[in-house]
């Protein structure tokens, strides 16, 4: 293929001028990306569609996807609906033959990513789903010092996204049905486990236990279709016997550390930690910092991230999905990386809801 990647996205956000990482935004529009066609975008809510008509972004606009795969003339679709849509949606544009790009979490569940998996390995389309902080420069340096040793055995890991209070609790109404986003596990979680997970070079989950909550139903603005999870306290426990603890949280009374971003705030009421714990070192990803030093002493150094890709990690991912299509190789997103997330990420609801530890075959 020496030709631009004629592209549709399925699913406008108003005012994206980015369009996950395709486009680079300037002024009130956007520029594609030089191998980077874009040819036709729908969404369900025509003022999305008409606003987008409106800029001239897409050739064609549609208000069905299903529309669209079958009359645009497309090699790839970007898949960022709702999570309820994204199984339906991910199959449909695959036995079109197309490149697929899916928003997190490939699925609302692991039976459905099978589903997803079996069509994609009978397809001409590539798969690839999105986790855009593997493509961060501390990251990809997190996981090549575990890759050499540099840190020992990994043994632990750590995995946090807390928001304080009832403020994502109060917005985005179809996250937190349980049917229709599957609340914060699949929201948040699938971020967290992806990350620590993936630095820790991917290690095999075999088993995995979990505590799952909804403890703040009563500030949601509907009680009634408020009826996924907030909050998860978990643990992964690997093959190789090393664990990832969890916690994620839609609200919680907590806050977290300063934002140096913020210094007009004493704490944070959004924050991320992601840590991985060795013999010889440990590393917090958030911070950008290396732990190690003689056994009676502690040394913090920068971790040293120089010389991995910088820049929008969401340009990099687009990137990646291009390379994957151009050179007819694996994705660094990969199917099998996918199904092996949805199985850790469904083991974790399993357990919360059954109140035991769950084996992963």
């Amino acid at each position: 293929m020496t030709d631009k990647l004629k592209l549709g996205i399925a699913g406008i956000k108003p005012g994206d001028n980015t369009l996950h990482g395709f486009a680079i935004a300037k002024d009130d529009t956007c520029i594609p990306l030089d191998d980077i066609e874009l040819v036709a975008a729908c969404d369900v809510r025509e003022e999305n569609v008409r606003g987008t008509r409106e800029r001239s972004l897409f050739r064609d606009v549609y208000t069905d996807y299903r529309e669209m795969i079958e009359k645009a003339d497309l090699d790839a679709v970007l898949i960022r609906l709702p999570t309820f849509l994204h199984k339906q949606a991910t199959i449909d544009c695959l036995k079109a033959g197309l490149h697929v790009l899916c928003e997190k979490p490939p699925t609302c569940t692991y039976e459905e990513m099978l589903d997803v998996a079996k069509v994609a390995r009978s397809s001409p389309g590539k798969y690839m789903f999105v986790r855009q902080s593997r493509f961060l420069p501390s990251v990809q340096a997190a996981r090549r010092m575990v890759q050499e040793g540099k840190l020992g055995e990994v043994y632990c890991a750590e995995s946090r996204w807390i928001r304080s209070r009832g403020k994502q609790i109060l917005g985005n109404a179809w996250r937190s049905e349980k049917e229709r986003g599957g609340g914060v596990l699949l929201d948040l979680g699938v971020h967290g486990i992806d990350q620590a997970w993936f630095a820790m070079d991917k290690p095999k989950p075999v088993e995995v236990t979990a505590a799952t909550f909804t403890a703040f139903k009563q500030y949601a603005t509907d009680p009634n279709t408020y009826s996924a999870d907030d909050t998860v306290a978990g643990m992964i426990r690997f093959e190789s016997g090393a664990v990832l603890a969890c916690l994620f949280a839609f609200g919680m009374n907590a806050v977290g550390p300063q934002n140096p971003n913020q210094p007009d705030k004493p704490y944070a009421t959004d924050w991320q930690v992601s840590r991985l714990f060795g013999t010889e070192g440990g590393l917090d990803i958030q911070k950008g910092e290396l732990i190690h030093g003689p056994v009676d002493s502690v040394e913090v150094e920068p971790l040293p991230a120089n010389g991995y890709p910088s820049g929008s990690p969401m340009v990099l991912q687009a990137r990646e999905f291009i390379r994957a299509i151009r050179t007819d190789t694996t994705p660094l997103n990969s199917l099998d990386d996918a199904l092996a997330l949805m199985r850790m990420l469904s083991g974790l609801i399993q357990s919360g809801e059954t109140k035991r530890s769950v084996r992963l075959n």
